[in-house]
């Protein structure tokens, strides 16, 4: 039997200043991190029998370094985990994708490459595993 919560706290589902995902100036370590919170916060809503309302389309990345400006909605999401979290690593990329040099960037392929490698939906928890 399952349960849903009515309502889920989490900081990144806070409405947040900052500059959208698309327009941040990060490093390769600080994309990472953000792929790392956005499978956190996955895994919170998939517990809690949530989903992103619309993926990680209004995201924004804070002063900090935090994700911040996602919305969540009631219900279990149609997509999989490693279907939303690729999405967010090829907007966080771009055309380039994580192809080059650099721990972040190994760390990524590594992780990309388990993800299209899976027969069966991964859980948010074990895709970073």
């Amino acid at each position: 039997m399952s349960h849903r919560a009515e309502a889920i706290r989490h900081p990144a589902l806070e409405t947040g200043a900052g500059a959208p995902l698309r327009e941040a100036r990060l490093t390769d370590r600080a994309r990472l991190g953000l792929v790392l919170q956005a499978a956190g916060l996955l895994s919170l809503l998939e517990a809690a029998g949530w989903r992103l309302a619309r993926g990680f389309a209004d995201a924004r990345v804070g002063a900090d370094g935090l994700l911040t400006g996602v919305a969540a909605v009631a219900g279990r999401s149609p997509t999989r985990a490693q279907e939303t979290l690729s999405e967010l690593v090829a907007d966080l990329f771009g055309a380039g994708g994580v192809e080059g040099r650099g721990e972040a960037r190994r760390a990524l392929r590594r992780l990309l490459a388990q993800w299209r490698g899976a027969l069966l939906p991964i859980t948010a928890d074990a895709a970073v595993e």
